[in-house]
């Protein structure tokens, strides 16, 4: 309710307005009442013609440097301060300023038939200042302030946020600022810049890791900490106005994971611990609902054991204990519940899985399911489909749940991306009795 208040007296709509649009609606509410103080004169809505000509247009988005997959030590983590919107006001990107007759040399990366004015201050750069200062000012208050700081986080998600969706705005086809080329000079820009931080850090000694849109994950392998950040000031010292590289923060082990049956590494997919031991996951089951909790547990239990205590082979012993429970029904039907929620009417489904075939049988039980709703549900014990055996979690009599499946649909494959880059073949050492020829890694 705070946000929406905040975005009521940012954007001067209703707040039935409000909660009832997208964020480009919110953005589109600011820039009109941005427009009117500033006597600039806001462009018509597009035509139905115009949507669908704009509909056919895509630009190539962020640049990501693929992470080689395995486990490391010693991770600094860096990442651009608001890119996108730094990067529009830097370099004065704004629909009036594109191909102005006065700045020809000031091209776009990779596009020398793109430019932007940098002697007239454009709109939307102009707007997006004011925005990200306002934020600057606003987090200053909030590290002195102990009091009322709920409505200074509302208020700074409603300013973030709107600084952070104007670009998203700016090529979106059924925006009044509509501007193909500013859109996709932003994410050029994006790529310049990440891409001379990469090639900075190798020729420093840094290995990089992992790029990805605005953050570079380095191993510092001998150098130190202090080094890096060095490094970084260098950088900050060379980038234009209101952009800067930020330290987001120090790891001292980290892993990255392949892709499902492919040596690439994964985008967004790593787990990092920090100095105090807590671990950062990115991309893994344990932050997706539609696993179950034994699933997750049973993951981020793996992780701390290798990322922490550096002990693969208790590791393995976790995880073939954990199966011994499960197929002598010493785990709760709790830990058994996989959630997935329903996108569309149940009639509208081709293949029924498990989660529909549960809302079928709730619903001939005389319950409604709407779309948007969790189905919780336990496979249990039994004959036929994955779909027949799927009942509501709240009819299932503990412990009536199959082992079988939770064991290779759920547990294994929930670790075995990160035994796969231990090189652990978890599957085999948990059908194995010869514990002999696991290797020891540390």
């Amino acid at each position: 309710m705070p946000d929406n208040v905040e975005f009521v007296k940012l954007t001067g709509m209703t707040p039935f307005q409000v909660c009832r649009s997208r964020y480009s609606k919110l953005v589109e509410g600011y820039l009109i009442s941005k427009a009117y103080e500033l006597g600039v004169l806001v462009p018509s809505m597009p035509t139905h013609d115009d949507v669908r000509e704009r509909r056919q247009s895509s630009y190539k988005g962020a640049f990501v440097y693929e992470p080689k997959p395995g486990l490391y030590e010693n991770i600094a983590v860096f990442d651009f301060r608001s890119l996108y919107p730094t990067i529009i006001v830097a370099h004065n990107i704004s629909p009036e300023t594109l191909k102005c007759e006065c700045c020809k040399t000031a091209t776009v990366p990779g596009r020398n038939d793109l430019w932007f004015c940098t002697k007239v201050k454009g709109f939307i750069p102009t707007v997006i200042r004011e925005l990200i200062t306002r934020r600057m000012r606003l987090k200053r208050i909030m590290k002195e302030q102990k009091q009322g700081v709920e409505v200074l986080r509302a208020r700074d998600y409603a300013l973030k946020t709107l600084a952070n969706s104007m670009y998203g705005y700016l090529g979106f086809f059924a925006s009044r600022w509509y501007s193909f080329e500013s859109a996709l000079s932003i994410t050029a820009y994006g790529r310049f810049y990440l891409n001379m931080v990469i090639e900075r850090a190798k020729k420093h000694g840094f290995n990089v890791i992992y790029g990805d849109t605005d953050s570079i994950f380095l191993e510092l392998g001998e150098h130190k900490l202090e080094e890096a950040l060095e490094f970084v000031n260098g950088i900050n010292s060379e980038l234009p106005e209101m952009m800067e590289l930020k330290f987001e923060g120090f790891y001292p082990r980290g892993i990255f994971v392949s892709m499902k049956d492919t040596s690439m590494g994964a985008k967004k997919k790593y787990a990092l611990v920090n100095k105090e031991g807590e671990i950062t996951v990115r991309g893994f089951e344990t932050v997706r609902r539609n696993w179950s909790l034994l699933a997750r547990e049973a993951q981020m239990r793996v992780l701390e054991i290798v990322l922490k205590d550096k002990d693969i082979e208790r590791a393995v012993e976790y995880i073939k204990e954990l199966i011994k429970r499960v197929k002598s029904n010493q785990v709760s039907k709790e830990m058994m519940v996989i959630k997935t929620q329903i996108q569309k009417p149940i009639s509208e489904y081709e293949s029924i899985a498990p989660h529909v075939a549960v809302a079928k049988k709730l619903i001939e039980r005389g319950q409604k399911v709407e779309i948007g709703d969790i189905i919780e549900y336990v496979i249990i014990n039994g004959s036929g489909r994955i779909g027949d055996r799927a009942e509501p979690a709240e009819f299932v009599e503990e412990p009536d749940y199959d082992a079988e499946y939770y064991v290779k649909n759920q547990i294994l494959p929930a670790v075995d991306t990160i035994f796969r880059e231990l090189g652990v073949d978890i599957a085999e050492e948990v059908a194995s009795k010869d514990q002999s020829k696991l290797n020891k890694f540390f």
